[in-house]
């Protein structure tokens, strides 16, 4: 029997899938017994499938079964938008063998990516290349993707019983995910422009999550981080780290950063991620310095820091949920020695101030552009405070040059610009080139208002130097 089968101009139901122009032909023998043998072609855009198909209409087997799947094909199909995509020839390539009794199936597969997919936006371009395989019930997937001069390998391995497949994503069976990551080099640049959008600003009373009845759940499962050789600072970074995920949590026992060659200093990281009703999350994390050299940790840092160096000790523990906003206490408890934060820029902060006190005493010099040697070394440097959604409390913040170099001393209180009170923190600099220049051997300052950096309070540094404003 001969059958040869084309559709044309065919749709799914509401446009969410656009099947391209079929094409089938099937020709089988079949004898008195019902047994039944010949080939399948299925030809679709730029993507077929063949197989031989032997057995009887009730228990066929598929044998010698290819599929050449165009991934250009199936995005256009789904409809997906893939503008940062370069998918060229590459092909979804399955072969193997399906056996079909009693209505169930016995797949036999292999499967990869004939060749890589490129990804690349403004900030970022990878490779990204996929193999795997699934037969008797047990699957093997593995991903490796090549960016930032070096390459992140993923595998997922576990089982599954295609047959009987669970009605919720909890109830499918344990997981093993290991990913290596191997000599990243994660610049400044690159890393923040992935952190950071330039042009958007986020409204924090905007960040209203919206309430769903279920619980978020996932598949009990454990998952393996490596990082190898990460490149973001002087000397490589390496981590290791066990996940735990749970129906409801996710458990990171212990994440040990560490720098090649360096068998003392360690940042370690714990956390605790639970979800509840209406899809809340919530969590715990505590990071512990210890002798830990921060200039590993730059690109993580805000954009207006331009470097910074420092052996760190102490602890950072935070708590976040997703309630119907966002909320987060993070508390501080750190001390660092012999580094600099370059990008503070005080000058800014201190000129202003300068200029009044030069009004007020009746003289304008030219020596404030002497101070853009502002030293921004640091001996020592203490900070304890807690940083919350809505503010920013500075406990105690000391920052000690040293002998003849800029000091620092703060405390205070400042809300986000939503919060509709204003907030207040002082802070005291010292430096020996004010007294050399302005015979000002410290400079007080209060700030009030909203924001990370609110207004300045000129009468306050004025009258505590003995001078008013004119």
């Amino acid at each position: 029997t001969k059958a040869i089968a084309h559709l044309k101009n065919f749709n799914l139901p509401q446009g969410t899938v656009q099947i391209p122009e079929i094409k089938a032909e099937i020709d089988l023998v079949m004898d008195k017994n019902n047994n039944m043998h010949g080939p399948i072609l299925v030809n679709f855009g730029g993507s077929a499938m063949s197989a031989n198909i032997n057995g009887t209409l009730e228990n066929p087997t598929l044998e010698s079964l290819t599929i050449d799947l165009l991934v250009d094909d199936l995005a256009n199909m789904m409809m997906l938008k893939h503008d940062k995509f370069t998918f060229g020839s590459s092909r979804i390539h399955v072969d193997g063998k399906l056996n079909i009794q009693n209505n169930k199936f016995f797949p036999r597969l292999k499967f990869g990516l004939s060749t890589p997919i490129i990804y690349k936006n403004e900030s970022l371009q990878a490779s990204l290349s996929l193999a795997g395989m699934f037969q008797d019930g047990e699957y093997d997937l593995t991903s490796r993707v090549e960016t930032l001069a070096g390459n992140i390998t993923a595998n997922l391995k576990g089982t599954l019983d295609v047959n009987h497949l669970p009605n919720k994503i909890e109830k499918y069976p344990p997981f093993i995910f290991t990913v290596v990551a191997n000599k990243l080099l994660l610049t400044k640049e690159a890393f923040r422009k992935l952190l950071y959008k330039e042009s958007e600003e986020i409204d924090k009373s905007d960040l209203v999550i919206q309430e769903k009845k279920e619980t978020l759940k996932f598949p009990s499962g454990e998952i393996f981080v490596s990082l190898r050789e990460i490149m973001t600072g002087v000397t490589p970074l390496n981590m290791e780290a066990r996940i735990s995920v749970k129906s409801e949590s996710l458990d990171v026992t212990q994440a040990v950063l560490k720098y090649t060659g360096d068998d003392k200093a360690a940042l370690i990281l714990r956390a605790n991620i639970s979800s509840g009703s209406n899809q809340n999350i919530s969590g715990k994390l505590r990071a512990d310095f210890q002798t830990f050299n921060v200039q590993g940790l730059y690109p993580f840092f805000p954009k207006f820091i331009d470097g910074i160096t420092g052996v760190i000790n102490g602890k950072i523990n935070a708590k976040i949920s997703t309630g119907r906003k966002l909320a987060y206490n993070i508390a501080t408890d750190i001390t660092a020695k012999n580094g600099e934060v370059r990008g503070l820029n005080l000058k800014e902060k201190i000129f202003p101030i300068l200029e009044k006190w030069e009004e007020a005493k009746g003289k304008t010099t030219n020596k404030l552009s002497d101070l853009a040697d502002l030293d921004q070394h640091f001996d020592s440097l203490e900070l304890k405070g807690d940083l919350t959604d809505s503010e920013y409390k500075i406990n105690k913040f000391n920052f000690s040059g040293g002998p003849k170099r800029v000091s620092v001393k703060s405390s205070g209180i400042m809300y986000d610009q939503h919060v509709t009170k204003d907030g207040e923190f002082f802070l005291v600099l010292s430096d020996v080139k004010l007294k050399k220049r302005y015979d000002i051997s410290a400079l007080p300052m209060r700030f009030f208002g909203r924001g990370l950096w609110p207004t300045l309070d000129y009468d306050y540094t004025l009258e505590k130097l003995g001078m008013q404003d004119k």
